[in-house]
């Protein structure tokens, strides 16, 4: 609450979905309620495994809403006081706390669906570093390495231009893509571990 997120778990038999909504600034007497991230999935109870589909957070919501909140704060301490804020940096009067950024909510995502699924008997996660291009998928694979997963084999290497020591036997690349549907390098965390390691960054 303190980091101004919100974050709903969602299921329909292994499917899954976390959503991460903010409060926007006030309209009238409510703020709306203004989507700023999701993570989707499904489990393998069976395996004790989950597999993340995607894991998407709206840049361009959580920048719209931070300047909203900004907007509304001076135009409140103007009404207080009459004037233009003497003091841009105190916090907000209003009562809206800050918007967290692009890694935090991501990180707060991924951390409620870990929990929530290591409450269901999940051990095992793997998800896709998609790659769109070389620079976005660099980033994609040091942002989950910082999560706590790690790299398990290149999906569909052969059209990645990947190494020879990194290609996969073609059955291998063929039943890959049909499970994940593109090319990137596949990432697998131990569920118990990336609660364990981020579990302190968040009391």
């Amino acid at each position: 609450e303190k980091r101004g997120l919100a974050l709903r778990y969602s299921g329909l038999g292994p499917l899954f979905r976390v959503e991460a909504t903010v409060a926007g600034a006030t309209t009238g007497t409510e703020a709306p309620v203004v989507v700023v991230g999701y993570v989707t999935g499904f489990t393998v109870p069976f395996l004790r495994y989950v597999h993340f589909d995607e894991m998407r957070v709206l840049n361009g919501e959580l920048r719209r809403v931070a300047a909203a909140r900004e907007r509304e704060r001076e135009a409140s301490q103007q009404a207080v006081s009459g004037g233009p804020d003497p003091d841009p940096g105190r916090p907000a009067s209003s009562g809206l706390g800050p918007v967290a950024g692009a890694f935090g909510t991501g990180l707060l995502m991924g951390m409620y669906a870990m929990c929530r699924l290591r409450d269901a008997g999940c051990e095992t996660a793997e998800l896709l570093a998609i790659r769109d291009n070389d620079y976005q998928h660099a980033k994609l694979v040091r942002y989950y390495e910082r999560m706590g997963f790690a790299r398990v084999r290149e999906v569909a290497s052969a059209s990645a231009s990947a190494t020879d020591q990194e290609q996969s036997p073609w059955w291998v690349d063929l039943g890959d893509q049909l499970v994940w549907g593109g090319a990137g390098t596949l990432m697998r965390a131990s569920v118990g571990d990336v609660i364990a390691q981020w579990t302190k960054a968040f009391k």
